[in-house]
């Protein structure tokens, strides 16, 4: 097992250590060519490199050539920076450990699980590195070196990791501009299915643009990276309001498989929390959860082509079923008296073509590209729209067939 240690860094010594190189003999453009550090040291040449923005150009000159794997000064320069916006707000750096084996795997395999890549194949021969604040927050941040005879920098994992950075950053940037021809390049090649007719990526990213203008109260200056990896890199946005009003930070992440980038940016189908009505045509009908009794449904819908009922031995209800044609309405209904009934709307089952829909034109027999130009995220939630009334939480799900057709539509 490779043992975990901690160097403790202290800026007063720090340009005396630089300075107190006394092997290096030959340099090549400031980089010592004859001679090799260990790895802790170019662990906390990155380190101190990261804390102090003025004194880059002078950590980066001290690391052998030989050990830089090709890293040039403005990548050094740039990957440090990218690190140390992520360490704003956490204090001062106080040391640093390279991960033992155990943390090591666990770190790797989240990535891995998270991202969809193997990490291990794609960044072999990694050494992990944790940089330690004085806060002690859960967020940590972390830089790879490679190991070897001698370690090095690793070159593909920081280009990697600019990469990602810049293109997240781009994608955020054009959302707050609401360019949203800028974010239909940015989304295409993620959505390169058949089903994704360019209508359906205008709607995407119209719909990102109009819901950050409406829920998003943190600015662009205000993101916040929370996780940096060559493959996987995160942002949080701290000041996100929900249909009710309710605050909370939301996450946006992106995913580099080899230069492919995959923004995950989760955008909810129903922001507004709208109540979701079955329709006849163009006249507004029911919700689950409505009381009604079968006066109210006739006036509406007309005779049904039968009812039929059965006891709810669960709740000592009767499961009441009016059947129209393509259409049925169940309810969990309660009989007086004179056998007449009231009850609570349970669900709602559209299965043949006709007159019925759902709120925003959804009907049976329409394609589900249709379908997402009408609820441009609805397929990140297996074609699921969701909403919350004063019983509970309602879902309407769309049953699709091979063809990706709308065979069935669900309301409970």
């Amino acid at each position: 097992m490779r043992k975990s240690f901690a160097v403790i860094i202290m800026a007063a010594v720090m340009p005396l250590m630089l300075s107190s190189c006394s092997f290096v003999k030959i340099f090549n453009n400031g980089q010592p060519l004859d001679s090799s550090i260990s790895e802790h040291e170019l662990a906390r040449i990155v380190t101190v490199s990261i804390q102090k923005a003025d004194n880059v150009a002078s950590y980066f000159s001290s690391i052998p050539v030989s050990q830089l794997d090709s890293v040039s000064y403005s990548t050094f320069a740039e990957y440090t920076t990218i690190l140390r916006n992520m360490s704003k707000g956490r204090g001062d750096i106080t040391a640093f450990r390279i991960l033992g084996d155990k943390d090591r795997a666990k770190m790797i395999e989240d990535i891995s699980k998270n991202s969809g890549i193997n990490i291990d194949e794609v960044y072999p021969d990694e050494d992990i590195v944790e940089i330690i604040y004085d806060d002690d927050s859960e967020q940590k941040v972390y830089f790879p070196l490679k190991r070897g005879e001698n370690a090095t920098l690793d070159g593909k994992a920081m280009a990697d990791t600019i990469a990602s950075y810049n293109y997240l950053f781009h994608y955020m940037n054009m959302v707050y501009r609401s360019n949203s021809k800028a974010l239909v390049s940015i989304l295409e090649p993620v959505y390169s299915e058949d089903i994704y007719i360019d209508s359906v990526i205008r709607k995407k990213a119209e719909h990102i643009i109009d819901y950050y203008s409406e829920y998003v109260k943190s600015g662009y200056d205000d993101i916040k990276v929370s996780f940096v990896s060559p493959c996987l890199l995160k942002i949080a946005l701290p000041k996100v309001d929900n249909a009710k009003g309710k605050t909370f930070s939301k996450e946006v992440s992106i995913i580099n498989r080899n230069g492919v980038f995959l923004i995950e940016d989760n955008m909810p189908v129903n922001p507004t929390n709208q109540k979701i009505y079955l329709f006849k045509g163009d006249i507004k009908t029911f919700a689950v959860g409505d009381v009604l009794g079968p006066s109210d449904v006739k006036n509406l819908l007309g005779e049904p082509l039968f009812t039929v009922g059965r006891p709810n031995d669960e709740t000592g209800m009767e499961r009441i079923v009016m059947c129209y044609d393509g259409m049925d309405l169940a309810f969990e209904a309660a009989r007086d008296n004179t056998d007449n009934w009231t009850g609570t709307l349970y669900s709602i089952r559209i299965f043949g073509q006709g007159d019925y829909r759902v709120d925003d034109g959804a009907s049976i027999g329409m394609n589900i590209s249709e379908l997402l130009v009408i609820y441009p995220f609805i397929d990140d939630y297996d074609y699921k729209i969701g909403y919350e009334d004063e019983n509970g939480q309602r879902t309407v799900a769309f049953e699709r067939d091979d063809l990706g057709n709308i065979i069935g539509i669900v309301m409970k």
